[in-house]
């Protein structure tokens, strides 16, 4: 009895998907969105002829939302207690930075003794941006004491 449930589970299931999703067996249904409604988008349903059946679905388009632009500023302690972390901070500092799209905004402060304002509210236009932001990032010396108040005051 639980195999004769089974196969008529799956029957069932078939026959729903085949009427809800295709209007005509084995065609294709594309439908276009408007502007602010669903994506274009198609569905299929394809008999295998061995008891089974394909469904394909296909989603496109393109997202009518511009992703908000970000402005990132980095305080960045370039003190003497630094010494021997200068490569996996600027290596945490370029991960940040390539992530960076054009329209976004970069600064960067460093700390010491002093504070230093390496980059100012930099737009991102292009790679080049990017290029100058790293090679800042690798001229950068430790030096002096901290003084993370000043920094932060900064920023």
């Amino acid at each position: 009895m639980g195999q004769f449930f089974k196969k008529a589970l799956k029957v069932l299931l078939s026959v729903l998907m085949t009427f809800s999703l295709i209007h005509t067996s084995g065609v294709t249904r594309t439908v276009k969105a408007a502007v602010g409604d669903e994506p274009a988008h198609s569905k299929s349903l394809i008999d295998n002829h061995d008891g089974t059946y394909t469904l394909a679905l296909s989603v496109t388009g393109d997202s009518e939302k511009n992703p908000p632009k970000t402005n990132v500023i980095v305080v960045l302690d370039v003190s003497g207690s630094m010494t021997g972390n200068a490569v996996q901070t600027q290596a945490a500092v370029a991960t940040i930075v390539s992530k960076l799209k054009p329209g976004d905004t970069f600064s960067l402060i460093t700390y010491s003794s002093e504070d230093h304002v390496v980059i100012a509210g930099l737009p991102i236009l292009a790679k080049d941006d990017i290029t100058h932001i790293l090679e800042k990032l690798l001229g950068l010396n430790i030096t002096g004491w901290t003084n993370g108040s000043a920094g932060i005051e900064q920023a």
